[in-house]
């Protein structure tokens, strides 16, 4: 009995070697071993390589009629195989030889970037369902933390009857620099809350006659308005690298206004409830990083203002039936975000 199981152990082993193709392989860099599901880039001629790939050796595959014959798909495979051993993910084929249908290939080893090969086959990395690939795809985050800079418009019309000189001044006024940041949170995938702060800052100035000898002054203007709220977001993820979101924020705002000249100041504030919404598009340098950029509005309106100065106690002012401070803007902006997972 034992002689038979041995003699069954021999024929088998001779069997599986007799039908093992002959591999031959020349590795000058490896990596760690992918997964049996990670896909391969088979690149035919040289312009199919991705100019980031990195070499890390050749393979020759070699089968001969009536001994290890092999069809090109399992030649292919077979080189599919060995390359993934090697911690490689592209393979570009330098030689295809035929033999009685019983082929040859000898081909070169290859890495690139895992953008780069979800870009080039898609549909092949939906499809893998190892572990090691699907953590790739999660490229959504559950936290976000952004901060951006951008050049704003105030929409608000300038009052008519200004002399040329007042309105050039308030011209100045009608653009400037904002500021933002949040903090956002997604238990979903397309849905999140956040806390967004949004600040815009103006400045005026000009040179005006203080004295009858012709000398003067400079007249000088600084706007504010701050805005602060809860938000809800919206994102679409539109590949493994851009994605689509929105949000809109209806919060609290806050305007001020110092003026000066000589040494005298005159202020103005005040505050009501606004609302802030905005689009964007980011693009991610690495699964923790990314750029963005954002088309956002924010409106709100005053009725009342506080008026206070040098020589003068706090007064509060109710504007005219048909009077408002408008603080309606629109901004243009780009920043950076930091994703936690």
């Amino acid at each position: 009995m034992k002689k038979f199981f041995l003699l069954n152990f021999i024929l088998g082993i001779a069997c599986l070697l007799q039908a093992a193709p002959n591999v031959r392989k020349i590795i000058k860099k490896s990596y760690p071993a992918y997964s049996k599901n990670m896909p391969v880039l088979v690149c035919p001629t040289e312009q199919d390589v991705p100019s980031t790939a990195e070499t890390l050796g050749t393979i020759l595959i070699t089968s001969q009629p009536g001994r290890n014959c092999l069809d090109s798909v399992s030649v292919l495979e077979t080189l599919k195989r060995e390359t993934r051993k090697t911690g490689g993910n592209t393979l570009h084929i330098k030689s295809l030889r035929k033999e009685e249908n019983c082929y040859q290939m000898m081909a070169v080893i290859m890495r690139t970037s895992e953008a780069v090969l979800r870009d080039s086959i898609p549909e092949a990395y939906a499809d893998a369902l190892s572990p090691f690939v699907s953590k790739r795809q999660n490229i959504l985050s559950t936290w976000r933390i952004e901060a951006g800079v951008g050049y704003t418009c105030r929409t608000a019309s300038i009052p008519d009857g200004l002399t040329p000189m007042m309105d050039y001044f308030v011209g100045q006024l009608t653009s400037g620099v904002s500021i933002h940041t949040s903090i956002d949170f997604f238990p979903s995938k397309y849905v999140g809350i956040g806390v967004m702060y949004y600040t815009y800052r103006a400045h005026a100035d000009m040179w005006v006659s203080t004295d009858l000898s012709g000398g003067g002054d400079p007249m000088i203007c600084r706007d504010a308005i701050n805005f602060i709220a809860p938000a809800l977001l919206l994102r679409y993820p539109i590949s493994s690298r851009w994605t689509f979101d929105s949000r809109l924020a209806p919060g609290y705002i806050n305007y001020k206004e110092k003026l000066t000249l000589l040494n005298n100041e005159a202020k103005v504030k005040g505050n009501s409830i606004g609302f802030h919404a905005n689009i964007s598009t980011e693009y991610k340098l690495a699964d923790c990083f990314g750029v963005f950029f954002t088309i956002s509005t924010t409106q709100g309106w005053i009725k009342n203002v506080t008026a206070e100065g040098t020589g003068m106690t706090s007064t509060d002012v109710q504007l005219g039936s048909n009077e408002t401070e408008a603080l309606s803007q629109l901004s243009f902006g780009a920043g950076f975000r930091f994703h936690i997972k």
